[in-house]
């Protein structure tokens, strides 16, 4: 079965109710932050499903034909479920683990008839494109307006026809009006290609609504080598079927099972604003000029579920593709690395079997370079403490490192994320390394624990049933508390 939105929801609704609710009252106007203050209020009270707001009215007063959904992968358990895994793997270590080597297996696309195409169902071009009759939103009070849309840029290399998925925010000024923020990584060399080539326009499209793995797609990254259409399908762990676009036709095709794609080009001469907005470090970033977005067609399925991205709230999205980009790729320079955690915004845990004294001193600049501006601070623990856990890593810095030593670097004048309110200035910033690895090769205090043979001979499953368990708050702090796991 062809995997989408509508088939992740429909799995959770019929399989995982309690991970997900339908709202039906209304109609709500996300972009005068109805729908927002109703996904915060569920958080406050620890509450974390996907929440689909079946009753919208968009900027222009009509009644959008679909749904918003909310934080369809909000949680490590969703995406397990994204993933079809088994639930003695439903741990974060798991998944990670999961997505890391599809990452590592890439599998090419297909492509299918526009009328096999799900997000062909509706096809509006010409006067009938505006932006105002999308279900645009604003998450925060600040926000500016009008309203926003967050989603999947496809981009395409004009010389060597590699596509490229990238997530990038729309601030939208009008009907057919938007500018969207591009930061300075694939899109943007597209962009300075395109205008080498005497181009003063680039072709580009939006998702804005798909399966969270072809969602997830757009945040990893695999290297300028790869097409990233390739990429989502072995996350999807099926080929992505793809479909003529409406503007160029076989020249550019665009995902034949996404909710949602709107097509148009960036302009390589014109600017506009952006912001402010909260971005996913919780901040709002600065306004910025932004090249000016012109949408030419959209393309919905039946039905259309359209995303609003809940960025810098619900961070779950960009910590598990920094994980396994990070776990991706310094495994294959440095194989004692067991699993990468991205702890908080440019912030990473890595756990980590040194071999021989140094080798975390390397590990950690090596990772500095991996997802560049999104890491500054790097913190390396042993394979016996979990990176996942909070509590676990500040009792291993606690404990394991004394800061008169190389333990804890300085690494300064990196350049810095445009989002990072700690450089808002000069745009560079110094960053941290702690090793809170034990001493390779030298003594240390052994950590106490029950005997292993009284261990075995008591196993917690004959004296606890695993439903009582299953029940059990998980304590400590731990990730698994926090996001619902």
């Amino acid at each position: 079965m062809v995997k989408s939105a509508k088939t992740f929801l429909s799995d959770l609704e019929n399989n995982y109710p309690e991970q997900i609710i339908r709202i039906a009252k209304g109609p709500l106007k996300p972009h005068k932050n109805q729908c927002s203050s109703i996904v915060w209020q569920l958080k406050k009270i620890g509450k974390f499903p996907a929440v689909i707001f079946e009753n919208i009215e968009t900027i222009s007063g009509k009644r959008w034909p679909g749904s918003a959904q909310w934080q369809q992968e909000g949680s490590y358990a969703r995406m397990a479920i994204a993933c079809e895994l088994p639930k003695e793997k439903w741990t974060a270590e798991g998944i990670i683990m999961e997505l890391s080597n599809r990452l590592s297996g890439p599998i090419n696309p297909v492509q299918v008839d526009p009328g096999k195409a799900q997000v062909k169902a509706t096809v509006l071009t010409g006067k009938d494109v505006n932006l105002f009759d999308l279900p645009l939103y604003r998450k925060d009070s600040k926000d500016a307006q009008p309203g926003w849309i967050c989603g999947l840029a496809i981009g395409k290399d004009p010389e060597n026809g590699r596509y490229n998925l990238s997530w990038h925010r729309h601030h939208v000024h009008g009907p057919q009006r938007s500018a969207p923020r591009i930061q300075y990584r694939h899109l943007w060399s597209y962009m300075k290609k395109y205008r080498a080539l005497g181009y003063k326009e680039m072709p580009v499209a939006w998702i804005f609504g798909a399966h969270p793995l072809l969602m997830l797609a757009g945040a990893v990254r695999p290297g300028y080598n790869i097409d990233e259409y390739a990429v989502a399908g072995g996350l999807l762990n099926e080929p992505l079927r793809l479909t003529a676009s409406a503007t160029l036709g076989d020249d550019f095709l665009i995902p034949a099972d996404a909710e949602m794609v709107v097509e148009g080009y960036l302009s390589l001469e014109e600017r506009d604003f952006n912001g402010p907005w909260i971005d996913f470090m919780r901040y709002y970033s600065p306004q910025t000029l932004e090249p000016v977005f012109t949408p030419t067609a959209f393309n919905y399925s039946d039905n259309p579920i359209c995303e609003n991205n809940w960025v810098g709230h619900n961070t779950l999205h960009g910590e598990i593709s920094m994980a396994i980009t990070l776990t991706n790729e310094l495994r294959t320079k440095f194989p004692g690395v067991k699993v990468a955690h991205r702890a908080q915004p440019y912030t990473c845990v890595i756990q980590f079997a040194p071999d021989h004294p140094g080798e975390t001193q390397r590990l950690a600049h090596y990772a500095l370079s991996v997802v560049g501006d999104f890491l500054k601070n790097v913190i390396i623990v042993d394979i016996d403490i979990n990176p996942f856990d909070l509590n676990d890593v500040l009792w291993a810095v606690g404990t394991r490192v004394d800061a008169n030593t190389d333990q804890v670097q300085v690494v300064k004048n990196l350049d810095a994320n445009r989002h990072d309110p700690s450089s808002m200035s000069d745009l560079q910033v110094g960053g941290f390394i702690i090793d809170a690895t034990k001493p390779v090769g030298k003594p240390f205090p052994e950590v106490g624990r029950p005997e292993e043979r009284v261990i075995e001979e008591f196993p917690i499953n004959e004296y606890i049933s695993q439903e009582d368990i299953s029940n059990l708050t998980t304590g400590g702090g731990s990730l698994y508390a926090s996001m619902g796991i």
